[in-house]
């Protein structure tokens, strides 16, 4: 994957801890993923990618990880109304459109006489929690276990892990 994009900016120059980095960061997504977002970002970008935008156009392309518009997440509402009505229980085609309706209330929804008001406020907050869902999509499996292990206070001070990273290294701290 790298040494497509090494012929295709022929003017870049990588290092081989750049390699390291980029398969680091990109091994948890299925290689065809990556693949696709390498070939997608070399036919629309005149630069050599960072990892966070191969991440992120390898996420877009994983199954279940299309997210509809605010617009189309809304027309699906309004939709909704008339199919589902009042005592209803929708089923929404994706879960940041399911969070935003919980948040919102659907029977409040369903009940309410300010379209506009209401669709401005969906908006909003939809958008919210697709920012929320991409940013955990982005998220290295690794950050996210640090997270645990700093949520649960399960840290150790810097001093020894610069140590411990030295020692591993042979390197003198």
């Amino acid at each position: 994957m790298l040494d497509v994009l090494v012929e295709a900016y022929p003017d870049k120059e990588i290092k081989p801890g750049t390699v390291e980095i980029y398969i680091r960061c990109l091994a948890d997504l299925p290689y065809e993923a990556v693949q696709a977002a390498v070939l997608q970002h070399i036919t629309s970008n005149k630069w050599f990618p960072t990892i966070s935008e191969l991440r992120e156009l390898a996420t877009g392309m994983l199954p279940g990880n299309q997210i509809p518009t605010a617009t189309e997440a809304w027309a699906e509402v309004k939709q909704a109304f008339a199919k589902v009505g009042y005592y209803g229980k929708p089923e929404w085609s994706h879960p940041a459109l399911a969070k935003t309706v919980e948040a919102m209330g659907w029977q409040s929804l369903c009940m309410s006489e300010n379209d506009i008001a209401d669709r401005a406020h969906f908006i909003r907050l939809y958008e919210v929690y697709v920012k929320r869902l991409r940013d955990d999509q982005l998220e290295l499996p690794e950050v996210t276990r640090l997270r645990g292990e700093l949520a649960k206070g399960e840290t150790v001070a810097l001093p020894d892990k610069i140590k411990a990273l030295a020692d591993a290294k042979r390197v003198k701290p």
